[in-house]
């Protein structure tokens, strides 16, 4: 797994891909922070404070969207590319457990996401050293939020990059089903009660808005890694099917 995992850390930057994800997301959460300082000072009815600074999780509710524009940019090639080359079938025959190839191309993946998330770290510590008040407990559970939502999209995305040999088309296909799963809850408020509940158990964007608004749950946590569980075990089936067909 390890070996997978620098192979694909590598691929990041060497394609440059790893680069501008970066450069993006830290422009992206950049932006998300000069909104945040300049709408409380718009709406501040005195002088500007930073001991009276606000919730920080309006900064998370922008990197929700970040986050869905920019991580199917990440797992678009994590397996269409080796498919698409034909290098896939060498990994395929090569003495190595699936499941590590899987979870080393998935940690590669995640690293750079993280990579991208430290630049909101250490806003928030910076922002931190001016306000007297600072509520570090909702900004912690909106850091676990963040993290476990972009490993569920990340293992989705892969999944998808597993079942054809187009980027663009793992990149379209992610885009369209992340987009489903943060809209079943707003569908489940048309949908009888039997199946508003189910849409609800399953919505990402659901157990998200809990934490940011700081209630954190253990069932939430529970959900993300059982997410980003189901969609690693299917991407390994889809390589043992190819691997045997």
């Amino acid at each position: 797994m390890l070996t997978i995992y620098k192979r694909e850390l590598s691929a990041y930057f060497k394609s440059l891909t790893g680069f501008v994800y970066l450069a993006v997301f830290y422009a992206l959460s950049g932006l998300a922070m000069l909104l945040f300082l300049v709408y409380y000072q718009a709406v501040a009815s005195q002088p500007y404070s930073y001991s009276s600074l606000p919730d920080f999780s309006m900064v998370f509710q922008y990197l929700f969207f970040i986050l869905v524009l920019l991580v199917p940019i990440l797992t678009m090639r994590l397996m269409s590319e080796d498919k698409r080359q034909k290098t896939d079938q060498a990994l395929l025959t090569a003495p190595i457990r699936l499941f590590s190839l899987v979870a080393g191309k998935f940690l590669a993946a995640y690293t750079i996401f993280v990579l991208g998330m430290a630049s909101t770290f250490l806003q928030a510590l910076v922002v931190s050293s001016f306000s007297s008040d600072f509520d570090w407990l909702s900004t912690s559970g909106n850091f676990v939020a963040i993290l476990l939502l972009g490993g569920a999209v990340i293992a989705m995305g892969l999944f998808l990059s597993s079942l054809t040999e187009s980027q663009v088309i793992a990149a379209v296909v992610t885009y369209a089903a992340v987009l489903v799963c943060i809209l079943l809850d707003a569908v489940a408020a048309f949908c009888p009660e039997w199946l508003a509940t189910i849409l609800n158990a399953i919505s990402l964007q659901k157990y998200f808005n809990q934490f940011t608004l700081g209630t954190f749950q253990l069932t939430g946590v529970l959900f993300y890694l059982s997410f980003m569980g189901v969609f690693l075990f299917l991407t390994v089936k889809v390589l043992e099917k190819r691997r045997w067909s």
